[in-house]
């Protein structure tokens, strides 16, 4: 029994499939099946049933959880030497959003390169739900989420990322006329998305946008869905050009260039009651993953990048003046 079979056994548990598995390790099959069988001779049970498709025995079962406590007790222990020797050499698997990595590495990854040239960053898009479970696998060291729940995590809240609604004033004007000033005196310290129910909206197909939909579900509104997506920039884009309001965070926002902003955007907090609404985002890891020092520098800058953007005010990118 070794270290590298039995993170060889906990690929193929993930795909159960010896072929794919081998492609995704760029080893032969052959090699792959040899070494899952020097396991089984080396613990005298069968690991895996072939027939009628691959699955784990029971004895398997039991050795997957073994294996991977035992890969992650190894990686830990080869970060805290890294810290001894000070080598500072190795990568870092970082999960998160397209829209949260493209807003948070760009400001971060200059000041890291700089301090451990010899880190790498192995970047993966991926949702909440799939970078939790990457973590879980030991496939992510640390990933950046809007939810997780299982025990095993560590989460640490790095924002209360508020929510707005945002629209041209001409669009507001085109469907509430007169009504249109007033509207906008009266909401802009936060406003219900309800009142805009009948403006053409960007739907965000998200975590996020489950939680406005689903406020409209309950209040018995049917919003004016003019497109549905997943990405909070194409609404952003949409919403510039006039042709549809749009639902975006505090960070989003802070990325547009404020050159492209028309003078008449407009953009107001949403809030259901009296609450505002806000989207939390949290930094995870597994509880028992040590983290080495360069590990601890990355999370560092990803918590002062996201300080900064919560103490930034909207307006510092925005224009809300009327023409």
């Amino acid at each position: 029994m070794d270290l590298l079979s039995l993170a060889y056994f906990i690929e193929v548990a993930k795909d159960l499939h010896i072929t794919r598995t081998a492609e995704r390790l760029f080893i032969s099959q052959q090699t792959l099946s040899n070494r899952i069988m020097k396991l089984e001779e080396y613990y005298g049970v069968k690991l895996l049933e072939r027939k009628p498709s691959l699955s784990l025995t029971y004895a398997g079962e039991l050795v997957l959880a073994f294996a991977k406590e035992t890969v992650q007790k190894n990686q830990n222990l080869m970060d805290m030497l890294s810290d001894i020797s000070r080598e500072e050499r190795g990568v870092i698997r970082f999960g998160c959003s397209r829209l949260r990595m493209d807003s948070s590495l760009p400001e971060i990854l200059p000041k890291f390169e700089q301090e451990f040239p010899n880190v790498d960053i192995d970047l993966h898009i991926a949702n909440s739900e799939t970078c939790e479970q990457m973590i879980l696998s030991g496939d992510y060291d640390i990933g950046l989420v809007t939810k997780a729940d299982d025990v095993l995590i560590e989460k640490q809240l790095l924002i209360s990322d508020r929510v707005y609604v945002c629209m041209r004033r001409s669009l507001l004007k085109q469907y509430c006329g007169e009504d249109c000033d007033r509207l906008i005196e009266q909401t802009k310290n936060g406003v219900d998305p309800l009142v805009f129910k009948d403006l053409p909206l960007c739907i965000l197909d998200n975590h996020l946008g489950s939680r406005i939909m689903k406020h409209y579900q309950e209040s018995g509104v049917e919003p004016h869905e003019f497109i549905s997506c997943t990405y909070i920039n194409l609404g952003l884009l949409i919403s510039l050009k006039g042709a549809a309001a749009c639902f975006a965070t505090h960070s989003s926002l802070l990325q547009m260039r404020s050159e492209n902003i028309p003078n008449d955007y407009l953009v107001f907090p949403i809030k259901t009651g009296r609450e505002l609404i806000s989207q939390q985002i949290y930094l995870i890891y597994l509880k028992d993953r040590y983290l080495n020092r360069y590990m601890r520098r990355y999370i560092e800058l990803l918590k002062d990048y996201y300080h900064e953007v919560e103490l930034s005010p909207v307006e510092k990118v925005l224009s809300t003046d009327e023409d």
